[in-house]
């Protein structure tokens, strides 16, 4: 079975259709799936992913910071980048990991 990122946009953040965590939590992340919250804050947009090809992220607003939950099976590392593609400087985790980034890192891509 192929792996599907579940990509969450800016536009439905507009539109209220994402998940919502407390300020400075990180995202709710199922068994199975990597997870990136957009946003120093811990309120911004939810990505979730199992996609081990580099997907580009919709953060056409350029917001900075973010946090990263890996909930998926041993081997499978999560990471961002801050170029499309996985170009740029990247942030990676293995399983289990949860992690933030610097405030000035804008996600631009990501896999699972």
């Amino acid at each position: 079975m192929d792996k599907v990122p579940v990509l969450v946009s800016f536009a439905a953040a507009v539109a209220g259709s994402l998940l919502a965590a407390p300020a400075n939590a990180t995202p709710p992340c199922p068994l199975g799936w990597a997870c990136v919250q957009l946003g120093s804050t811990g309120t911004g947009p939810v990505m979730q992913t199992q996609n081990e090809n580099w997907t580009n992220v919709q953060n056409s607003l350029g917001v900075t910071g973010f946090s990263l939950v890996n909930n998926q099976v041993p081997g499978d590392d999560a990471c961002v980048a801050d170029g499309p593609l996985g170009t740029g400087r990247t942030f990676c985790l293995y399983p289990g990991e949860t992690g933030t980034s610097p405030s000035d890192f804008v996600v631009r891509s990501a896999h699972g």
